[in-house]
């Protein structure tokens, strides 16, 4: 499950990462989705391991993090949806945060994030 992938996350290679992003996408977005009993903890574990991909990923291919920003960032509305547990909603914002207010990563998604869905034009 998503402990198990966020364990994994720890072993990889910042080159390998962007040939990787379908399967951990997929995998995350499904544990963010999920609604079984134990979806709150999942959720949780999900979003972080988003987190931490994003952050590996952001140090070898900026532009991988950018293409991808829509996927990124959609995948975690259902985190904002099921309010049962506000670590999750925290990792979420944090980690939405970093891709905005990173001073790095920040300026460089901002062209980015006019593709994603449901945001304010400015």
């Amino acid at each position: 499950g998503a402990g198990c992938l966020l364990g994994m996350l720890y072993f990889l290679n910042p080159s390998d990462s962007p040939q990787f992003i379908p399967q951990i996408t997929a995998s995350i977005f499904s544990a963010i989705s999920s609604n079984d009993n134990s979806a709150s903890r999942l959720r949780l574990l999900a979003v972080k391991s988003l987190s931490l991909f994003i952050r590996i990923l952001a140090q070898e291919n900026m532009h991988c993090v950018g293409a991808n920003l829509t996927v990124f960032t959609v995948s975690l509305y259902p985190c904002f949806r099921n309010t049962e547990n506000d670590m999750t909603i925290k990792c979420a914002v944090s980690l939405l945060h970093y891709l905005v207010d990173d001073r790095e990563i920040g300026k460089k998604m901002i062209p980015y994030f006019h593709n994603v869905p449901f945001l304010p034009p400015h």
